[in-house]
């Protein structure tokens, strides 16, 4: 029934409250993680509810995905001195999303291509100059791989919701690179969180029409 949607109108309206509130500091991260928690919370009782256990692997790697995620969004939260770490979190956030999409089907190998060619030359062209820190700089090469990996998986499960979340995330993830390294973005809060939340409830939206079906 198209009813039980409703519980999604939780985390759309905190991400709006997320968004108006992006230019204070203050509890913005708070807000920021009961977006991810609540999607969390939706994914987990849903399967659970539904008593879905063939599709335990998908759920339990967006769920890992999910909490990787608020790891990540903390240590970015704290400054410059934890970006790293919160670039650390946010790959096993996409390790949980790969592995979750690839109980679902494999690679869309056209797709992975392009994309892994498109976000090489992002990386090589517009971000490598910028970047002086060795550390960093491979922490974002590993991440930009996993990036294309999970946007290859997406498209290789054939659900559209899944697709636009992953591309999505990896528009979000340019913003901020971009913002960060090259120079600042006008609206980026606007831009980097509403991609954000969107995606994230894009997957969860469409984690509840697989777990139906």
């Amino acid at each position: 029934m198209i009813t039980k949607y409703v519980f999604w109108f939780f985390p759309a309206i905190t991400a709006i409250v997320s968004i108006c509130y992006a230019h204070r500091g203050k509890g913005r991260t708070q807000v920021k993680l009961t977006v991810t928690g609540s999607v969390l919370l939706l994914l987990v009782g849903y399967a659970l509810y539904a008593g879905t256990a063939g599709e335990a692997l998908f759920v339990w790697g967006l769920a890992f995905a999910l909490g990787a995620s608020m790891v990540g969004d903390f240590f970015l939260s704290r400054g410059d001195d934890t970006f790293i770490h919160g670039v650390i979190g946010f790959f096993f956030a996409h390790a949980g999303y790969l592995s979750a999409f690839l109980v679902l089907g494999g690679f869309n190998l056209p797709i992975l291509a392009v994309f892994s060619l498109a976000l090489l030359l992002y990386l090589l062209l517009v971000l490598r100059p910028k970047i002086e820190d060795p550390l960093l700089f491979w922490a974002v090469c590993g991440y930009t791989a996993i990036s294309a990996l999970v946007i290859g998986a997406a498209f290789g499960t054939r659900q559209p919701l899944f697709i636009v979340g992953a591309l999505l995330i990896a528009l979000s993830d340019c913003i901020i690179a971009w913002n960060k390294f090259v120079r600042p973005v006008r609206y980026d809060e606007l831009s980097i969180l509403s991609t954000y939340y969107i995606a994230q409830i894009s997957i969860g939206i469409g984690s509840w029409f697989l777990l139906s079906s």
